[in-house]
């Protein structure tokens, strides 16, 4: 994600049907609220994610976020 720039008045992010399997691939897993602060809304459905703890540790310090679209993800077999 270092290729994206911040972006500071994005309120929703939607990369559904991309066969992402990990919100983000940096070990620093404030990124996406460093480059989003406002983002309300992230739609990840159907893509191959699988690890719920990832999850929560990328989008933890999202204090603006209300809505996440997991569905079609293989994670959503075992919740």
């Amino acid at each position: 994600m270092h290729a994206i720039p911040t972006l500071p008045l994005l309120r929703e992010l939607h990369v559904s049907h991309n066969k992402l399997t990990r919100l983000t691939l940096q070990t620093d897993t404030t990124l996406i609220a460093k480059k989003f602060p406002k983002l309300d809304l992230i739609d990840v459905r159907k893509n191959e994610l699988e690890d719920v703890d990832e999850i929560i540790q990328s989008l933890k310090d999202c204090e603006e976020l209300s809505a996440l679209l997991l569905d079609g993800n293989p994670l959503c077999v075992h919740l």
